[in-house]
């Protein structure tokens, strides 16, 4: 199991009790939040994890890992990581299976219109390195699959799909009452937001769960990566601060925790969310913002959250609507 964010390796999780694989090894790359939360998760649960130097140079991971344990079994967290890859293909007995795992909405950036390519960036030295590797990993006849919570068996995706229904995660869920309102935080600091209109959003959000929802606790669960703090509006508007140990997810579940409603500007747990907690009435804003290659990415992420009940609008509708369920 490569991976490198707490959701990557939640859906390892998953495959190792479908799979029912009995002795997974988790090799965490990199640094940061998100890997430091990633191996304190994996810890928790009793994993065996392996530390991986995070390099950028494809012949520094030749070096250092070409001589590697090989497994008939992969999965990467990554598909788009050139590190993963390469690990993936060094590491593969012949005829092994490389199963490619969610890494949030980067899932759908496979499909059409967004169509992004694994190996299409860099320079032409680059991209040739990468495409001989490639190249090695079809004379090794590896086949390649997608454990994934997306409904792709219809569309135009390149791999066969297994259907990743987070049975693990809803066990013991059926009959939990929903109660109180959670907003998802965006990285506001990644995507240009200002603080000033974000802070705009979450008094709409608040005006209007207030009064659809009187007895009910508003959250807001900040991003782990959003370098902007909205702890004194929050405060200020009456909405409390949920932070999250490892995901919303993991913490919902593990906290007994099935939110009412779920408000957000199309993060993944939105979706992995309302297929955990299919009783959620979740509400995803269409995502504005002066990257056109974002938005292009947003706008069949939102098609695929309309198809999966939840429910697709403009935020500065949101106090026009007399009811959302």
């Amino acid at each position: 199991m490569i991976v490198s964010s707490p959701f990557q390796a939640l859906c390892a999780i998953e495959a190792i009790n479908l799979f029912k694989i009995k002795r997974p090894v988790f090799y965490v790359q990199g640094s940061g939040i998100g890997n430091d939360m990633t191996r304190d998760f994996l810890k928790e649960q009793g994993y065996k994890i392996v530390i991986i130097e995070e390099t950028y140079k494809a012949i520094n991971v030749i070096l250092k890992y070409g001589h590697h344990k090989k497994y008939q079994y992969i999965f990467v967290g990554d598909y788009f990581s050139a590190g993963d890859f390469l690990l993936s293909t060094l590491w593969t007995k012949f005829a092994a299976d490389i199963i490619y795992l969610d890494d949030g909405n980067s899932t759908l950036s496979i499909l059409p219109p967004v169509c992004r390519k694994r190996l299409n960036n860099g320079s032409i030295i680059k991209r040739l390195y990468y495409r001989v590797f490639l190249l090695y990993k079809d004379i090794k006849h590896v086949h390649r699959t997608f454990f994934s919570f997306y409904d792709l068996e219809n569309e135009a995706f390149p791999y066969p799909v297994i259907n990743n229904s987070f049975l693990e995660l809803r066990h013991g869920f059926q009959c939990v009452e929903p109660s109180d309102i959670y907003i998802i935080g965006t990285n506001t600091s990644s995507i240009g937001w200002s603080s000033d209109a974000y802070e705009e959003y979450l008094k709409i959000i608040k005006l209007y769960a207030a009064k659809k929802y009187p007895n009910s606790i508003i959250y807001y669960c900040p991003h782990r990566r959003d370098q902007n703090a909205y702890d004194i509006e929050c405060a200020h508007q009456g909405i409390e601060i949920y932070r999250t140990k490892i995901s919303v997810e993991v913490d919902f579940v593990s906290s007994g925790i099935y939110p009412k409603v779920i408000f957000g500007f199309g993060s993944t747990a939105m979706l992995t969310i309302k297929k955990i907690f299919p009783n959620t009435i979740v509400v995803d804003f269409i995502f504005h913002c002066s990257n056109p290659d974002l938005v292009a990415e947003y706008r069949p992420i939102e098609k695929v959250y309309h198809e999966n009940g939840i429910k697709v609008m403009e935020i500065d509708k949101l106090n026009k609507q007399e009811c959302l369920d």
